[in-house]
């Protein structure tokens, strides 16, 4: 099957422990609650979301680190330094 015939939704079953899924309904909101699949959508949406910020964030720390990027900002921030002040008294 080609992408183009791909649908677009995909069924999958999950197994986990009921005390687990019992505790995400009723910490759902009441209105999703009748709606385990939409909640557990949420939630996989928002896990997703926490991953690429964790992985943003790490970029940004090694980019931080990383000495060549350093001497980079230092000398923007010479470059743009009098603008800074520009029009202050």
């Amino acid at each position: 099957m080609t992408d183009a015939k791909k649908p677009a939704t995909v069924r999958r079953s999950i197994a986990g422990p009921r005390e687990l899924f019992e505790e995400l309904m009723a910490l759902a909101p009441p209105a999703e609650r009748k709606n385990m699949n939409r909640v557990i959508l949420t939630a996989i949406r928002r896990y997703i979301a926490e991953l690429k910020g964790r992985a943003f964030a790490e970029e940004m720390a090694r980019m931080a680190a990383d000495p060549d990027i350093q001497r980079e900002i230092k000398a923007i921030d010479r470059e743009f330094r009098i603008t800074e002040m520009d029009g202050l008294k």
